[in-house]
């Protein structure tokens, strides 16, 4: 096991110990190189485990939250807890897991140890909290809560963003869909779909849209429709004929009928 730094002046770490010990509010040191060294009854008590012997030396990021709820990967450069510098007090809500394995919503923040690059990260279970619609939607919905805290502590509009972003940088290549846009941001297709349909839209048509208006734009220079079809990332011309005819009104050909 990787030898203990010191946290503080030896004097005090008997003193410190003592005071983390007896906290009611589950608390976690992290050195400095990233695992754990020093942690309480409360939060062995709730993650599961039976004794803090079962967790000193660990990687705090793999040990309390190494996936996501969905059980796609959580790299630790994604962690706003061990994934980001800066010594001021930071704080959010994240999913921790069990020893057995059972996602928990928590709150957590966390405070620089001085020196020593240590971190103290105290946090408590989120499960019952009534904080307001919002924060039960994010809590007790899984998937939307995934969606939220996947990239590393930012907010829901600027996930939604960066998914807006991709899919018009891709939606040129016919193989781009919404199982790709999920797993290019370490997301279930379903964490997705809740970020579009909290303004009213779904990723298969914000994607089919931006095929459809980059066609037609196409059209407007003289492109043959045969070309439009398949440089805006549609894969047979039937598909990109009724998908145009319900978005404009008119089939490619008309549409370009009209404008000769």
């Amino acid at each position: 096991m990787t030898a203990t730094p010191t946290l503080v002046p030896h004097q005090d770490n008997a003193l410190l110990e003592a005071v983390i010990e007896q906290a009611p509010t589950p608390l976690w040191v992290i050195a400095a190189q990233g695992h754990v060294q020093l942690v309480n009854q409360a939060a062995v008590f709730l993650l599961g485990y039976t004794d803090p012997g079962e967790l000193l030396g660990r990687p705090s990021h793999c040990t309390l939250h190494e996936t996501h709820p969905d059980g796609s990967q959580y790299p630790q450069e994604n962690c706003p807890i061990v994934g980001r510098s800066g010594s001021g007090p930071r704080g959010g809500t994240e999913w921790f897991t069990t020893r057995s394995g059972r996602p928990v919503p928590v709150v957590w923040s966390t405070r620089s140890l001085g020196s020593t690059g240590a971190t103290l990260l105290s946090f408590e279970d989120a499960s019952d909290r009534g904080t307001g619609e919002k924060q039960r939607s994010i809590w007790n919905g899984r998937q939307a809560a995934q969606a939220a805290d996947t990239l590393g502590g930012r907010t829901r509009a600027q996930v939604r963003d960066e998914l807006f972003r991709q899919v018009h940088e891709q939606f040129r290549d016919p193989e781009f869909g919404v199982a790709r846009l999920a797993r290019a941001q370490h997301m279930s297709v379903r964490s997705v779909q809740v970020l579009f349909a909290e303004v009213g839209r779904t990723p298969g048509d914000e994607i089919r849209a931006a095929r459809l208006e980059f066609a037609r734009r196409l059209l407007e220079r003289g492109v043959s429709v045969r070309s439009a079809c398949y440089e805006s990332g549609f894969n047979d011309q039937g598909t990109f004929t009724r998908a145009f005819r319900r978005r404009f009104g008119d089939s490619p050909t008309g549409f370009v009928g009209q404008r000769s």
